[in-house]
């Protein structure tokens, strides 16, 4: 594409170059014209190798989608994220986008970019989540995100109310709210404390049948492999009493979210 639009460039160039030696200082009007022309040539043919480009990126996400098992779902509901993915900070007003299905540790797992816009007054902003939700038991709700600025203030000047568990560097950087504290309790052991307290940006939400892993930020087909591992890690460090403790939801298809 470089190429083409450096080598309309040149000619441009010369062509002008010509005419105005040849006219005497002057460019003719149907000279400039053609010129014109000649650059807008090589700027239609530069655009369509820029389209051509986007096809290999795209060819690439779904080959590294493919590598770890998953499909891209191109008939996913764009408000996916109503059913999966209730938490708080994530309006209803978004769209789900490159939904991959596929499993993990025997377990359904669907991967999708959800996008809401912000308007500043001066711009819109689009914010972007990447989400990765998977079935499980049918736990209690809990939700898991990072401590905000008060919080974490708060937390420091003792203020210490809610769940408090034995690793300090999870209490100072999660926030744990949650229906059935004693649930709570067996799930986050020392282990599970430390993993989570790696990576205090990761939102993780339980409930309804399912586990999710949010990140801020759109999907990264090449960060896959390493969000695959931390959700296997997290099913390694829970406890096995809890695996049977609750009956697993059946096995069908996704609620439907609600358009309303």
């Amino acid at each position: 594409m470089l190429v083409v639009f450096v080598i309309g460039g040149l000619v441009a160039a010369v062509a002008l170059g010509a005419m105005y030696g040849a006219s005497g200082g002057r460019v003719p009007l149907g000279g400039l014209v053609g010129v014109l022309v000649v650059i807008g040539v090589a700027l239609a043919i530069a655009m369509k190798f820029l389209r051509r480009d986007g096809s290999p990126r795209r060819k690439a996400a779904e080959q590294a989608a493919e590598a770890h098992g998953f499909e891209h779902d191109a008939d996913a509901d764009p408000l996916l994220h109503r059913a999966l993915l209730p938490l708080p900070g994530i309006p209803k007003s978004g769209k789900c986008s490159r939904v991959l299905v596929g499993s993990i540790s025997d377990r359904r797992l669907r991967i999708f970019q959800h996008t809401y816009v912000v308007n500043t007054g001066q711009a819109v902003i689009p914010v972007h989540h990447t989400a990765y939700v998977c079935d499980a038991p049918a736990w209690p709700e809990m939700v898991i995100s990072k401590r905000g600025l008060f919080s974490r203030l708060a937390w420091a000047l003792g203020r210490r109310g809610g769940l408090r568990l034995e690793h300090e560097p999870f209490n100072t950087s999660r926030r744990v709210r949650t229906d059935d504290e004693d649930f709570a309790i067996m799930l986050l052991g020392p282990e599970m404390q430390r993993f989570l307290a790696e990576r205090p940006d990761i939102a993780w939400r339980i409930g309804d049948g399912r586990l999710a892993m949010i990140y801020n930020g759109p999907l990264r087909f090449d960060s896959m492999g390493r969000s695959l591992e931390r959700l296997h890690r997290f099913w390694d460090l829970v406890p096995p009493e809890l695996e049977g403790a609750f009956a697993s939801p059946p096995v069908a298809a996704y609620p439907s979210p609600s358009h309303g």
